[in-house]
């Protein structure tokens, strides 16, 4: 068979379309599109009245799944080292319920770490300040890894939902249908845990990690960390197109926001330094539990006892979430994740507003994450404050997946605006994404630059600062109306 027949097979006709398309637009020259106006910083500001930028870091893991030590260890290096607002324990719910039927305390009672997860978060969540939330991670290789977080430790279900018993993602979330509930989609375009989705529920899946220590799922193209297997075998482009988050902003039925992540197996949520976070592994066999019990478990987990196979580090660094909220509690944080006015970053930490308002009428609009109506065009608005040692290098507008505007202001603070000429009757989805360049001497979130080894195919550190960052902000999805 050729190998054109043979790709085509392999991947279908469908994903070779959407193929050539993501790829035409990824490959769009500054001369294909618009430039958009650089002007006052507070152009965006009035849509975020009230509300407050924090940021964090949802996904991590301890020694009670497949991780390192325990949830107040990760909740104190979260707080203290990485200097985080918000964060969240998310081990995964096939070792939570393993341990739970495995492992006893001498008086017989089950070992039951997802009742402690849920201590630990009420323990360590602190208003105003600091703040934690209750999650598990749903751990399915055949449809795709999906963390799931909860508004209170109050109303959670009594074990974590694990993928060998609540086997697809329809009977997770009708599972999760007594409780306020969120799932997040991470690591989307990893091979064998592809994210399926044709799968999907707009009640639950709010948001989806762009970015975490796997690499970048933003697209099968992206210059910035991709995931391994994209630049070690670029052939698995055409398999992993379909997946990536660029593919979703161009598919109408779906209304999902960005948020990033570290994925930490070492305890250290924020941290974007590869060679500090690189554990990971599979259960442990059946003998292991044969010879420890629920007492025993516990001292080796409070000194620091990691219960994985050390693997090599990936190619991506982790990345941070941000969340405008109106104040730092769970409860207004876990709604600011539900209404999607969220952002994801590689590790730098800029105030952004990103809003779309009607050009015909400039007080009414939405900012990120919401679906919004307009009369007349299409007015994007943004405002941008870098931390000190950071200017913008570019700034992209995207419609529907496609870059339609850019501007190169390199700058720390300054405001953005462009005029959409939006087809009467249509929809458009809206996104905002900026490079950021560093001083290197200040590298504000201390990873290191990588290269790639075409002839072992890995990647390895330089010895130079990562002076690159890169923030995407949700969409906002605008339909401008007919007249009638």
């Amino acid at each position: 068979m050729k190998r054109r027949s043979f790709l085509k097979v392999l991947v279908g006709l469908p994903a070779l379309a959407a193929a050539r398309r993501l790829r035409a637009a990824t490959s769009a020259t500054q001369a294909d599109v618009a430039l958009m106006n650089v002007v006052d910083p507070g152009a965006a500001a009035a849509f975020f009245s009230g509300h407050n930028l924090y940021w964090g870091d949802f996904h991590a893991h301890t020694a009670y799944s497949d991780g390192w030590g325990t949830p107040e260890q990760l909740y104190d290096y979260a707080r203290n080292v990485r200097n985080l607002r918000f964060s969240a324990v998310t081990d995964h719910a096939e070792w939570l319920v393993l341990f739970k039927e495995n492992l006893s305390f001498a008086d017989g009672s089950p070992l039951d770490l997802w009742k402690r997860i849920l201590n630990s978060a009420d323990a360590c969540n602190s208003p105003g300040s600091f703040v934690t939330l209750p999650a598990f991670e749903w751990t399915s290789n055949k449809y795709g890894h999906r963390c799931v977080y909860f508004r209170d430790t109050n109303n959670v279900p009594t074990d974590a939902i694990s993928s060998y018993y609540v086997e697809t993602p329809e009977d997770l979330w009708s599972s999760l249908r007594p409780y306020s509930a969120i799932t997040i989609s991470h690591h989307c375009i990893r091979l064998n845990t592809l994210t399926k989705w044709d799968h999907y529920d707009p009640q639950f899946e709010r948001l989806v990690e762009i970015y975490s220590k796997w690499g970048n799922a933003e697209s099968a193209w992206t210059f910035y960390e991709p995931y391994y297997h994209i630049t070690a075998f670029p052939w698995t482009r055409l398999i992993t197109v379909r997946y990536a988050i660029q593919y979703l902003l161009q598919q109408p039925q779906f209304r999902i926001g960005i948020v990033a992540g570290t994925d930490s197996h070492q305890g250290m949520p924020g941290s974007t330094d590869r060679n500090e976070d690189y554990a990971r592994g599979p259960v442990l066999p059946g003998e292991y539990y044969e010879t420890m019990n629920a007492e025993r478990f516990m001292q080796v987990v409070q000194s620091g006892y990691t219960h994985v196979d050390r693997g090599k580090p990936g190619p991506g660094g982790g990345g941070l979430a941000g969340v405008w909220a109106p104040a730092l509690t769970r409860g207004d944080i876990w709604d600011a994740m539900y209404a999607r006015h969220t952002m994801g970053s590689t590790g730098a930490k800029p105030m952004v507003q990103f809003a779309v308002a009607d050009r015909d009428a400039p007080e009414s609009g939405g900012v990120m994450g919401e679906e919004i109506s307009v009369d007349g065009y299409a007015r994007i608005l943004a405002g941008i404050e870098c931390e000190d040692g950071c200017v913008v290098e570019s700034a992209e507008l995207t419609k529907d997946g496609v870059k339609v505007a850019q501007a190169s202001p390199a700058m720390q603070t300054f405001g953005l605006r462009y005029d959409d000429p939006l087809a009467k009757g249509s929809t458009a989805c809206y996104q905002l994404r900026l490079t950021l360049a560093q001083v290197p001497a200040e590298n504000l979130d201390g990873d290191g630059a990588q290269a790639y080894d075409a002839d072992n195919k890995k990647f390895y550190e330089t010895g130079e600062p990562q002076t690159r960052e890169l923030v995407w902000t949700s969409p906002v999805w605008v339909t401008r109306r007919r007249p009638w």
